[in-house]
């Protein structure tokens, strides 16, 4: 098992997807058939579903990473794995906002927000207050999607350095200028 699903994360890190699911794939089986739900099964179904969102499979993606959250809360895991069931909050977030279901993908980046309150994790908070105000520009709520972009830009500007700053700058204008112009077209 722990040899596939190594070998599996240095295809996805090569951009090997179908190969990397294979392996990854291999590796769930092998944990399956031991009938122990573990931590290393929440990670492997958690890496297939990453696999399959980088494959634009977000139905499948989101499924898994459904999958590997009732594992995570089955388990009785101290706080240092929160960081790793919030991301999955966050992935979740992202099929669903590229399913076009914003509303589930803020509820989803909501609850990943709330851990990383807690965790003081200021680069994973700016990236999910963005994806928040994404969300909201989507839904044609630009004042609350400004609001977040905001936020996520202040956190930047303070705890990510120059690229953190300049990404977020850029991101949220892009967004804001692209609402704008459909707003416009449609009067």
């Amino acid at each position: 098992g722990k040899i596939n699903n190594n070998l599996g994360l240095a295809m996805k890190s090569k951009n090997f997807l179908e190969a990397a699911i294979m392996c990854l794939s291999k590796s769930l089986v092998a944990q399956l058939l031991s009938r122990d739900a573990s931590l290393d099964t929440a990670r492997t179904i958690n890496n297939l579903a990453s696999c399959h969102f980088d494959l634009h499979q977000y139905g499948h993606a989101l499924n898994l990473f459904q999958r590997s959250l009732t594992i995570y809360s089955g388990l009785s895991l101290e706080d240092n794995f929160s960081q790793e069931i919030g991301k999955v909050h966050n992935n979740m977030g992202l099929c669903l906002m590229e399913q076009g279901d914003n509303k589930k993908a803020i509820e989803s980046f909501q609850k990943y927000q709330k851990m990383l309150d807690i965790s003081k994790d200021q680069k994973g908070l700016a990236r999910v207050l963005n994806n928040i105000a994404n969300c909201f520009s989507r839904l044609g709520n630009v004042p609350k999607a400004l609001k977040f972009y905001q936020k996520a830009y202040e956190i930047q500007k303070d705890h990510c350095g120059e690229i953190g700053r300049a990404h977020s700058e850029l991101q949220s204008h892009h967004e804001l200028v692209c609402r704008l112009l459909l707003e416009k077209k449609k009067k």
